[in-house]
């Protein structure tokens, strides 16, 4: 970037200096031969992270010298995240999640929350892309919620928080248990093992929905359900879809 240096007492051939570095340095001179300023430019190198530049002008002799410094203040850049690069479908394992946004400076983390729960991502399960791009590989479980996300700089500045909606798979059996039983038993308690269920989903038989308990991990995640089959499933030998 170009920075002016206003100067009462430099002249043509004064130089501006950042961290004792020359800077290609242009004088402004007055109508009367007057030196009122110096305009120099300030490469990227010094603006990658917040924190001061010392400035100075150096002037050849005979007699010159260096000024005392004047710090140049680099702030801190403000990420934010403004969407997700898909929609995202919930899952009772590990999966890939990219938030497009700004400002991402590498070495950036997601913080997410679900409620009251803030979980936030080790550097391990995090890539970053670009400035405008961060990845991570995390399991969001596969009840539909709402999670809130932001991105937190390495230097502690945090985004606003985006919203985003996890919606709940489509799901699907493993395997029962028991898988049969003798006609005229009468009712009777059957587990279904699923991947990919969540704590509201409901058994059915025949599409009727049974009453349904879901086996739930200390992590959260949904693992099994159990229901009960009635007794007038179990009149006569065939066979009754169960579904979820």
């Amino acid at each position: 970037m170009t920075t002016t240096v206003n100067t009462p007492n430099s002249y043509a051939l004064s130089v501006v200096r950042a961290t004792g570095n020359n800077l290609a340095t242009t004088a402004t001179v007055s109508a009367g031969g007057i030196t009122t300023g110096l305009t120099a430019t300030l490469p990227a190198s010094y603006l990658t992270t917040a924190g001061t530049v010392p400035i100075t002008i150096y002037s050849p002799g005979p007699g010159g010298g260096t000024s005392t410094a004047v710090n140049f203040t680099v702030s801190a850049t403000t990420p934010s995240l403004t969407s997700l690069s898909s929609p995202l479908i919930g899952a009772n394992g590990a999966q890939t999640v990219t938030f497009n946004g700004a400002n991402i400076p590498s070495g950036s983390t997601i913080k997410l929350r679900l409620g009251s729960q803030t979980y936030t991502i080790s550097s391990g399960n995090t890539t970053w892309i670009s400035t405008s791009q961060i990845q991570v590989s995390v399991t969001l479980g596969a009840d539909p919620a709402t999670w809130y996300a932001s991105v937190v700089t390495p230097g502690g500045v945090s985004s606003s928080e985006l919203a985003f909606q996890v919606s709940a798979p489509v799901p699907t059996i493993s395997s029962l248990s028991p898988n049969s039983a003798n006609a005229g038993s009468g009712s009777l308690t059957i587990t279904v093992n699923t991947p990919n269920a969540h704590a509201l989903s409901v058994v059915r038989a025949n599409g009727n929905n049974l009453i349904t308990i879901a086996t739930v991990s200390a992590g959260g995640i949904t693992t099994g359900l159990t229901a009960t089959l009635p007794a007038s499933y179990l009149t006569a030998a065939g066979t009754v879809p169960i579904t979820i």
